[in-house]
């Protein structure tokens, strides 16, 4: 459903910079407590020995829960038909249970509380991510949201920066869950309030019904070979960025903003996609290989950050506008998005999975 304003190549005044400081606030609130705060959280809660293993728990429960939330919360926000828009109750509201849900993170006072109340923490945020990324659908032209995308992907990894900073800064468990959500808590809403969603009008064929909810997770990578090779592309690309950890964030801020951009104004992704696929590869490759340089192998490994943090800035934001693109159906761009949006969440599950099954025990 795309607006006069998108239908017209154009992007309504100020929607980017809301999304931008919305997406912002989003990856502060959720990572800040992510970083640091829920492994001191834990420590707090139960013994030193068994906080590791119960971290483990805690966090792989809360990513499960987030990656199997957001297409089912794409495809309830493309059938909705509230008075407020289809995008608009799943952004307020997806935020709003976030920030209740990180007070009862807070709050929790024992480990089984903290593992409830930090699953519906991430499955309220994976509602709001759903609607905010069918938002650049619904308002954005294919031809400007690589740039848009290089926009808000920048603007992510500065909220991690900023959550980073917010668990050195707080001084207790309960200022560092909270501050953070009641931070966003504006930013988005402000977006929700603003942003031109109209009344879904259009008549479903038939009733929502439970089986819908495994709908969410369907399509047919036979129909749809070209968003299947972006799905593709994107899983074993996030596979190699997420085994290795340390991001030169100035090369990744810049490649996004100024790569998105570029690929805008180029009408085509695909060059954009090949060069970051051949950096992330040469990088990777130079990371194995520096044990065998000496004295050489640290400056080199320093090179191989700014090579991984180019690479991932050019490659997520150009594939995310190509994926729009390709979407199997644009009226149910929240549902193919959070099927896209997995292709990214599990190599960050299996990358350290991988790790300690494969790559140590070989050596």
């Amino acid at each position: 459903m795309q607006t006069d304003l998108t239908a017209a190549g154009e992007i309504a005044d100020g929607f980017v910079r809301r999304l931008a400081a919305a997406q912002f606030g989003m990856f502060m609130a959720m990572l800040a407590p992510a970083l640091g705060g829920l492994s001191v959280k834990i420590q707090h809660l139960a013994n030193l020995s068994d906080a590791p293993a119960l971290l483990g728990i805690v966090a792989a429960s809360g990513t499960a829960v987030g990656m199997l939330t957001q297409p089912v919360a794409g495809r309830l926000s493309d059938r909705c038909r509230s008075r407020f828009g289809r995008r608009r109750p799943f952004i307020a509201g997806g935020a709003l249970g976030m920030v209740l849900s990180l007070l009862g993170c807070a709050l929790a006072p024992n480990v089984p509380v903290l593992l409830f109340a930090w699953c519906l923490a991430l499955g309220s945020a994976n509602f709001a991510l759903a609607a905010l990324g069918a938002s650049v659908v619904d308002n954005v032209p294919s031809t400007r949201r690589g740039g848009t995308m290089g926009i808000v992907v920048a603007v992510m990894s500065m909220g991690m920066l900023m959550g980073t900073f917010l668990i050195a800064a707080l001084p207790n468990d309960f200022l560092r869950f909270l501050v953070p959500g009641l931070a966003a808590l504006p930013l988005v809403l402000w977006f929700a309030l603003k942003l031109k969603d109209p009344q879904q009008r259009t008549a479903m064929q038939t009733p929502l019904r439970a089986r819908d909810f495994l709908s969410a997770f369907h399509f047919s990578p036979r129909q749809h070979r070209d968003f299947t090779r972006a799905w593709i592309g994107s899983f074993f690309f996030s596979l190699g960025f997420g085994s290795f950890n340390a991001i030169h964030a100035f090369a990744f801020v810049g490649a996004a903003v100024v790569g998105g951009r570029l690929s805008d104004r180029h009408r085509g992704r695909k060059p954009f996609l090949v060069l970051a696929a051949l950096v992330m590869a040469a990088s990777l490759l130079s990371v194995a290989l520096t044990p065998t340089l000496g004295s050489k192998g640290l400056a080199v490994l320093l090179l191989t950050e700014l090579g991984i943090g180019f690479a991932a800035g050019l490659f997520i934001p150009v594939n995310s506008a190509m994926s729009m693109h390709l979407l199997p159906d644009p009226e149910q761009s929240a549902k193919y998005l959070g099927i896209y949006n997995l292709s990214s969440q599990l190599p960050n599950a299996l990358a350290p999975i991988s790790a300690g099954l494969v790559i140590i025990p070989l050596g």
